[in-house]
């Protein structure tokens, strides 16, 4: 009996191994959702972790027989979000938040904005500053303001969209 069960358990657990991830023609690997991120950092020697879902983003899945299925899904620019969005506070002691794929992308890109440009569409594409990412950590601004945070990843599937907003206290 007990063989039995875990014959079955083993059967069920490839069946979704083959179903959430197959390979594509050119041996790399195939996801069929769009990747989750997470942000972890540390505040007073405790770690944390927060997910963050994705936006705006662009996903194909080659179905081996000739077709693609392609998902496309949109969502509100970050500063027009910015009350919905993952919130995080910042206090003296968080400096860096180190970013998390569940599948490494091939390239990702980090842009803010200061809280004042929130609702103000048009600093969207014109007032915001690129962050740099060392080993996959970013800096957070030290200067007593608010930021709105997007994450822009990209795959050989697609690419998706992230944000976050770190409050001051």
């Amino acid at each position: 009996m007990r063989e039995r069960v875990f014959n079955i358990l083993c059967v069920v657990i490839l069946a979704i191994t083959c179903v959430s991830c197959t390979k594509m023609s050119n041996g790399t690997e195939q996801v069929k959702d769009v990747p989750e991120m997470k942000l972890e950092y540390t505040v007073d020697g405790e770690p944390y972790q927060m997910s963050i879902l994705s936006g705006t983003s662009s996903w194909s899945i080659d179905n081996r027989d000739g077709t693609i299925t392609r998902e496309e899904t949109d969502s509100p620019n970050p500063l027009d979000a910015a009350g919905h969005l993952p919130e995080i506070v910042k206090i003296v002691d968080l400096e860096a938040l180190k970013i998390n794929f569940s599948l490494t992308p091939d390239s990702y890109t980090v842009r803010r904005w200061k809280d004042s440009y929130i609702g103000n569409a048009q600093a969207y594409e014109d007032y915001y500053e690129v962050v740099e990412i060392l080993d996959n950590t970013i800096t957070l601004a030290n200067d007593g303001q608010g930021y709105v945070y997007e994450v822009h990843a990209t795959w050989s599937q697609g690419n998706a969209y992230y944000a976050f907003h770190i409050t001051f206290t």
